[in-house]
């Protein structure tokens, strides 16, 4: 009995990979990593924009980030392992400054130095967007970054603000499979080796 559930052990704990700690900032900026050559990083409960004011997709808090000096970003990242195909969901949103700024939810693989851009807005093409979706689909197994950052292109006057929150890591229905077969299994074998012991 003990072999099977070492072995139902094994089997699942590949499928704990790809926890996102921290995915709604309600433990304020624990598991994030923050680059900041300038601007600012804020855990908030409330930001009160134009037209929009924000308020938590989850819990009672997101981030806001909002960008400093032209040319300088400021981010805040984090890395999970995902296997191929596995999701990856999150709010953002965008209020829009009188300065050309830019915010953007990106991804990068195995600490490549490129970054897919998953959302975009900018001050000049973009007017102030409410919270909005995003979704993301690992292409293959490996180690991923997702990045939130702010960026001033040009010009000042007035800060566009980024928000962040409710980022979540979907499980694979094939996992959540695999651990309802494992658990049944596990029933039906200690059922058997019961009645083998009565």
């Amino acid at each position: 009995m003990k072999q099977y559930w070492l072995a139902a052990g094994l089997v699942m704990a590949p499928l704990h990979a790809g926890v996102l700690v921290n995915g709604g900032f309600e433990d304020g900026l624990n598991g994030w990593t923050i680059n900041q050559d300038s601007g600012s990083v804020s855990i908030v409960s409330q930001y009160v924009g134009n037209p929009y004011t924000y308020n938590p997709k989850e819990g009672s808090h997101f981030l806001e980030i909002v960008p400093g000096s032209s040319r300088y970003v400021v981010a805040a990242q984090q890395s999970v392992d995902l296997s191929a195909s596995t999701k990856v969901s999150g709010w953002a949103g965008f209020n829009k400054g009188t300065e050309i700024d830019m915010m953007e939810v990106q991804v990068s693989k195995d600490g490549g130095a490129t970054w897919d851009q998953v959302q975009y807005w900018d001050s000049n093409a973009y007017s102030s967007v409410n919270w909005t979706q995003w979704n993301y689909t690992a292409t293959t197994t490996g180690n991923y970054t997702f990045r939130f950052m702010a960026e001033n292109i040009v010009g000042s006057g007035s800060k566009s603000v980024g928000v962040f929150d409710g980022v979540t890591v979907v499980p694979e229905p094939g996992s959540a499979a695999i651990v309802g077969t494992i658990l049944l299994g596990g029933v039906l074998v200690k059922r058997r080796f019961s009645k083998q012991n009565r």
